[in-house]
Order: structure tokens, then sequence, then C-alpha cells
């Protein structure tokens, strides 16, 4: 039996179609169509982050993993919310833009790091704050294992059918997390799936 100190345990989101074998040996539990898994912190600066990823071998319930984590995450992890107009790359705004003089109001959470900060897509506190700033509900874009691109949700929102693509085309495969978009009600306080992009990114 493995040992692992409790307040090294923070969470991370991956695909859960695409590692289905992965996911039998290890404590995981569903959300949306992602998997919610456990990692063990060794080291994490502004050059390096390093993990290892917590087994069946621990033996310690899924349940206790997923509380440890999400108290762990704020402090281990620390959240970071940037506007994307100063952190997206040059080769991505004409994507982002669609023809457009200027790009609505768009953030990038993450952590920190920038390196495995989609987990805080299970923060729902989080997403509320952005929405009462946006004023409305959300489109949530799994941009990768590391962040998440979120701006106001919009009916004709061209952004819902490029997740596939920004994917193909600009993310790792190792990196991508969903070519799915999710949607997060101010009202109802929840998230759900929009798009129905199929899933290719394997």
């Amino acid at each position: 039996m493995k040992y692992l100190t409790a307040n090294e345990v923070f969470l991370e989101v991956v695909n859960y179609e695409h590692n289905k074998e992965l996911l039998k040996t290890i404590p995981h539990r569903r959300f949306l169509d992602l998997a919610v898994c456990y990692r063990i912190l060794i080291n994490a600066n502004k050059k390096e982050m390093r993990s290892a990823l917590i087994t069946n071998e621990f033996r310690i319930t899924e349940e206790t993993l997923f509380q440890l984590a999400i108290h762990n995450m704020p402090k281990l992890l620390p959240l970071k919310v940037m506007n994307l107009c100063d952190c997206i790359p040059e080769i991505l705004r004409p994507v982002l833009l669609n023809g457009e003089n200027e790009m609505p109001e768009t953030y990038m959470v993450s952590n920190v790091y920038q390196n495995k900060g989609a987990g805080w897509l299970l923060y729902k506190n989080v997403f509320s704050e952005l929405a009462e700033k946006l004023d409305g509900d959300l489109h949530i874009y799994p941009s990768s294992i590391h962040e998440l691109i979120v701006k106001k949700a919009e009916d004709n929102d061209h952004m819902l059918t490029l997740t596939p693509e920004v994917n193909e085309t600009h993310v790792a495969e190792k990196e991508r997390l969903s070519n799915q978009v999710y949607y997060y009600s101010r009202e109802l306080g929840n998230f759900f799936i929009v798009s129905h992009n199929k899933e290719t990114i394997i």
C-alpha cells in the first residue's frame, strides 16, 4: 500500500472517452464529458511543475481525494484569471476575431503556473463571479488541460464550432481536453454541454 501527503493532493481534468484505459487504474469521477483525476504535487515554480498521478494502489477513496483536492487547489495552484487580449498568441487572433475589429471581453482561466489549470472548472464560484462581471451566462471553451477560455454567451457565437479546429491546429494532442463547449447558467449556477462537435481529438 502506498501513502501520500494529504496537503499535496490536487485535481486535474482529462477527456473521459479518450482516457478510458487509464481511468481503469486510477480513482476518478465523471464531470460533463471529462474525468476528474488526482495528482500529488512534487514541485512547482515559474519554470516547471512536477507531479505524480494517484493510482488505485494508494487505496484511498475517490471522495476523500476529491475533498482533499478541492481544499488544496487554491493554496497549491492558485487561480489566475487574465484578459485574453493580454495573453493570446498572435496566430490565434484572426480565428477569434472572425472578421471583427475588436474581440469581445474574453478571459483565460488557469492557475499561476498555467499548468493543468483547467481543473478550476470544478469551482463554480469562479464562473459565478465572471458571469456577474460580464452580466450574463457564459460560454466556456476547454482550450487545453492547462486553461479555459471564457466569454459571455451569445446566440450566434462562431466559436462554438471552432474548438475542434483550434485543437487540431494549435494544441498538442496530449494536451487536448475536449472538442465540446460548455455553458454556465448564471441563474441555475450550473454547467451544460452546448456544442455537439464530433470528438476527433485522437
